[in-house]
């Protein structure tokens, strides 16, 4: 029988130290959203971007939190969420840089304000 030589496809070939860690880190990020009236802002909607492209969506908690786990970089946080009373969209941005750290992050307070 003849031998085969293995062939191994690009994306299984071993990876270097920086591309592991590049592309396993990822650092908890934790952000409150109020209103200027300081009351918590429940299931605003939250888009984060990166510098890269990359886009993830989340939603805030009950208690106006939201969080996710995000490689370390420079990202634009946008929030909105719609004001029924008012009838209409509250909205506001923020630039973050995650650090490329081992413990988690807590983003000062994010203020929408309601006019």
């Amino acid at each position: 029988m003849a031998q085969r030589k293995k062939v191994e496809p690009a994306e299984l070939k071993p990876k270097t130290p920086e591309q592991v860690v590049k592309a396993e880190k990822k650092v908890p990020v934790t952000q409150r959203v109020q209103d200027n009236n300081k009351k918590d802002l429940f299931m605003a909607e939250v888009n984060l971007s990166s510098s890269e492209g990359h886009v993830l969506k989340t939603k805030t908690n009950a208690m106006g939190k939201w969080q996710a786990q995000l490689p370390p970089g420079k990202y634009v946080v946008k929030v909105s969420k719609m004001d029924t009373a008012l009838q209409k969209k509250l909205e506001t941005q923020q630039d973050i840089i995650v650090p490329n750290s081992n413990s988690a992050v807590l983003l000062p307070t994010l203020i929408i304000n309601r006019e």
